[in-house]
């Protein structure tokens, strides 16, 4: 679930890299393609490596969570998370 929402706050607000405090700008090119993987730690480039470090501003955090929270994206959120609770009641 994560990996989901990270995917979906990296289409509306930039992304860092954290490099030994220095921020650098991750391309969006790669944003749109690329999966985050466990639990949105880390994202997995074209070429497969894995990016670590990865860091967003709270001021474009806060602005992404306005912008989603606004989108038919956020009920369906809602709503499969619902589900998946559900389910692991069950079990």
């Amino acid at each position: 679930m994560l990996d989901e929402v990270a995917h979906a706050l990296a289409m509306v607000a930039p992304i860092h890299v954290n490099q030994g405090g220095k921020l650098s700008l991750l391309d969006s090119a790669v944003l749109m393609s690329a999966p985050f993987v466990r639990g949105a730690a880390a994202l997995v480039k074209p070429d497969g490596s894995e990016q670590e470090n990865l860091v967003m501003r709270r001021g474009d955090l806060n602005a992404a969570i306005s912008v989603l929270s606004e989108m038919s994206w956020a009920k369906w959120l809602r709503d499969e998370h619902g589900k998946r609770a559900l389910t692991n009641e069950k079990h």
